[in-house]
């Protein structure tokens, strides 16, 4: 299934990729900035189904080669995500070698570019300057700091445009409660991914509740052991709960500095004029650097249990000392 056809039928890449192929001037390779998950799963999944629709003019999502597109059996398009070494870019060279199954065209789907290690990115290079006729890369990458240089030169690259708020509620209100939907499209801060994981993942929403707790009851050193072990629950969904604690300090200091209406968090508002009381504007400005910091050290696989503990710890000091 491919959801919220109408929204990204409407965004630049997608346009970009529907004209290339009226042209007939489809490029051998395409890179997506974005680290929206939502995005990557559905974007990809429409450019493809446009691109082989038996149609030849749009996706129809019904044909047999959209079906075969939706079901991920097409066997003219391969698929590669997560961390990605060596040994994938030869099976991705051996495979771009062959010739297409069923049509003229080889596709190969990357979704995480900037997991694939600088070695295997170096031996990646050939055959994405220089692929074998019909062979096409479609590639997406979180950002571009860990992505070659020489990598990126040899794509189309695009930054993929966030929505707007008003954008995702409207189509989060055809599948889901009309109020509920404009919560999540405003906590999204135009990251479709985050709207549809606060109205489907119960998880997520525990760790959206948690970021609130940790900022109006985590009080005194005393207090860390026992959020320690709530955050720990979490670990594996670390990258997500920092987001979200990200956001929640982040509406704090606009109610400092800006108007209530700017806000995304707008369920929470009792909670977080009760925090701007105790966080002086100083102190959450430097706590949005810690948070920054945490979610690098992440990126490049730093220790979990250093992270959770140097984010509490630290916390409470700043504001200690900020206040």
């Amino acid at each position: 299934m491919i959801n919220y056809k109408e929204l990204f039928e409407k965004t630049r890449i997608y346009r970009t990729i529907d004209n290339d192929l009226r042209l007939d001037n489809l490029s051998h390779s395409y890179l997506i900035i974005t680290d929206d998950n939502e995005v990557k799963a559905n974007l990809a999944a429409l450019l493809l189904a446009r691109i082989f629709c038996d149609t030849r003019s749009r996706p129809c999502l019904t044909c047999p080669s959209c079906k075969k597109v939706i079901a991920k059996t097409h066997t003219d398009i391969h698929y590669y995500s997560g961390k990605l070494g060596v040994d994938d870019v030869s099976s991705i060279i051996e495979q771009s070698a062959l010739k297409a199954y069923s049509t003229d065209k080889n596709i190969f789907v990357i979704y995480d570019l900037h997991e694939m290690n600088p070695t295997a990115q170096n031996k990646f290079l050939k055959t994405l300057e220089e692929p074998q006729k019909g062979v096409m890369f479609l590639m997406f990458a979180d950002d571009t700091s860990m992505v070659l240089p020489t990598v990126l030169s040899r794509a189309q690259t695009y930054y993929f445009e966030k929505f707007s708020a008003s954008e995702i509620q409207k189509q989060l209100s055809k599948k889901f409660d009309q109020n509920d939907a404009a919560l999540a499209a405003s906590i999204s801060g135009g990251k479709l991914e985050t709207a549809v994981k606060f109205l489907t993942d119960s998880e997520y929403r525990a760790m959206y509740d948690l970021a609130f707790d940790i900022i109006n009851n985590m009080k005194k050193s005393s207090d860390i052991l026992e959020f320690y072990e709530k955050v720990d629950k979490h670990k594996k969904r670390l990258k997500e709960f920092l987001e979200l604690f990200y956001i929640a300090v982040r509406d704090i200091l606009v109610i400092q500095c800006s108007d209530i209406n700017f806000i995304l968090c707008k369920n929470r508002i009792n909670d977080i004029m009760f925090a701007a009381s105790s966080m002086s504007l100083k102190a959450g400005t430097q706590i949005l650097d810690l948070i920054v910091r945490m979610q690098r050290r992440l990126r490049y696989n730093g220790n979990v249990t250093s992270i959770i503990d140097e984010l509490l710890f630290s916390y409470l000091e700043v504001k200690a000392l900020c206040q």
